[in-house]
């Protein structure tokens, strides 16, 4: 299977994961280091990287080491939950609209 994808719909693509990297990730994170590494993680994640473990994410986004361990936990059990809640309102505003829910 080819696809046809131009160089117009790649800088789309950075542009829209940024807003909504940034979107998720707005108050949870408020150092820049964290939100760019959680950044980095959505990208890995979407990535078409055979096993999505910390080592395989962060060999792919180019970090020396493992992508660190609390970047999704935020603060923790409070910021897990706040990031779960955000992703899944993020989700249902995007996607509730095409699917009719």
């Amino acid at each position: 299977m080819s696809y046809d994808i131009s160089y117009d719909h790649l800088l789309g693509w950075e542009a829209d994961l940024r807003l909504l990297t940034e979107r998720v990730a707005d108050s949870l994170f408020t150092r820049p280091e964290p939100r760019a590494t959680f950044a980095d993680l959505v990208r890995g994640l979407l990535a078409d990287v055979p096993r999505k473990n910390s080592w395989q994410l962060a060999e792919h986004v180019a970090h020396g080491v493992g992508l660190p361990a609390g970047v999704a936990a935020g603060r923790g059990e409070v910021g897990r939950r706040a990031l779960r809640e955000r992703v899944r309102d993020y989700v249902v505003a995007a996607w509730a609209p095409r699917t009719g829910c």
